[in-house]
């Protein structure tokens, strides 16, 4: 395993960041870590690389388990990158990836401007960080993350200042580094971790709710599919209802949102295709919802409230 987690538990004073926190993320895997905003994520990273300690709980990184500060022949083999990086202003871009270059040893001077590059930074390279944009400032956070060709990257938030080319650039490069980088990172964006991630870590509170592969859980849930379809829309829903692969049915507007049972998407696609065609209405459009992992993550985030709720009720009876 790349990381591996036990056990976790972080307060702050009395607020309690973790609660007995467990995963793991295999070698090589990209993994989404989700959760709303003051689930515990980026405390979470913060402990990962020995930003701060647990209270109790383990943490393993690459074989090594975690006991204080990163040793240097680890921290060599990890790229990260926090939600708002910070660079010494007076420095300008080529120096800031100069400057990571030496802290990590390496004795490859062109990958630095071959990132700049591929970032779009080149021109930007001679001048101060103290006049890049915030987007600017996470594509050099990215490409100081990277340089060292990292067994493992640890991103928080890593696109959320990109405009649309910057982060299709960026998910990209993350994407091609399955099979040979592990890859944890926190994100908002649900499809870009539905584009890239293998794996979804989901907490709440600081607790686990899910931990499983992206695929696994798209079929657990069950596939919802888009449809437009024209002509008699009470017809058209008529037939969907009736069909025994339709689980939930609902409209958004000219779209009808049909939650097909796991194992039934081939046979559910082929089938209405003909049904609907043989009461005389055309089907425009037959796609995924590409809102899918998100309505997954409320239904996932909606269950562990009312698990939590339902262990808060068994404890006061039990006192």
């Amino acid at each position: 395993m790349a990381i591996e987690v036990r056990g976790l538990v972080k307060s702050f004073g009395d607020f309690r960041a973790l609660s007995g926190l467990s995963f793991a993320v295999p070698r090589g895997r990209i993994a989404g870590f989700l959760g709303p905003n003051g689930s515990g994520k980026t405390t979470t990273l913060k402990l990962l690389l020995g930003l701060l300690r647990p209270d109790s709980g383990t943490v393993k990184l690459l074989g090594e388990e975690i006991r204080g500060s990163l040793p240097l022949t680890l921290k060599r083999k990890i790229g990260y990158l926090p939600e708002e990086p910070v660079f010494p202003e007076q420095l300008t871009g080529r120096e800031i990836l100069a400057l990571v270059g030496e802290n990590y040893n390496l004795k490859d001077a062109a990958r630095g401007p071959e990132l700049l590059a591929l970032f779009g930074l080149e021109r930007a390279a001679a001048r101060k960080v103290a006049g890049y944009s915030r987007g600017m400032k996470q594509k050099l956070g990215l490409a100081a993350a990277l340089l060292p060709n990292p067994e493992l990257l640890i991103l928080d938030e890593p696109v959320s200042a990109l405009d649309p080319v910057g982060r299709r650039q960026a998910l990209e490069l993350l994407a091609a580094l399955k099979g040979k980088t592990t890859v944890l990172f926190s994100s908002h964006i649900l499809t870009d971790v539905e584009r890239i991630c293998q794996q979804v870590v989901v907490i709440k509170e600081g607790r686990k709710l899910a931990d499983e592969r992206l695929t696994e859980l798209l079929s657990r849930y069950g596939r919802v599919c888009c449809l437009k379809v024209a002509g008699d829309q009470k017809l058209a829903q008529s037939i969907l209802r009736s069909d025994e692969a339709v689980a939930a049915l609902k409209t958004e507007g000219e779209r009808l949102l049909a939650t097909v049972k796991p194992g039934c998407l081939g046979s559910f696609r082929t089938r209405t295709l003909q049904r609907l065609l043989a009461a005389g209405l055309e089907l425009c459009e037959l796609a995924p919802d590409g809102e899918q992992l998100e309505r997954i993550l409320l239904k996932i985030l909606a269950e562990g409230e009312q698990d939590h709720e339902m262990r808060l009720g068994t404890e006061k009876g039990l006192a």
